[in-house]
């Protein structure tokens, strides 16, 4: 499976944090915006729930979404402090 997008949170003045969506690369987000080529680089399914998934991320509001947790999202620590993954 690919790595699909880093999140990156950032405090604002209410202490909620927002989403913001970060590709890796290029093609990353190309197979984003272009999902039959996410299909034709990974199959149909996995591109299919590679733009589903990221299309969730992206339409979240705050990390503390409901539909994210539903993606297994979670807080790293350490030097990757601030950021989210999903499981």
């Amino acid at each position: 499976m690919p790595r699909i997008a880093q999140l990156r949170g950032r405090r604002i003045l209410t202490h909620r944090v927002i989403v913001e969506v970060h590709f890796r690369g290029r093609a990353l987000r190309r197979h984003y915006e272009r999902s039959a080529e996410a299909a034709r680089g990974w199959g149909p399914e996995v591109g299919r729930r590679y733009v589903e998934r990221v299309g969730v991320l992206m339409s979240a509001e705050r990390v503390a979404d409901h539909t994210l947790r539903a993606l297994g999202l979670h807080p790293l620590t350490g030097d990757r402090a601030g950021l989210h993954a999903l499981r």
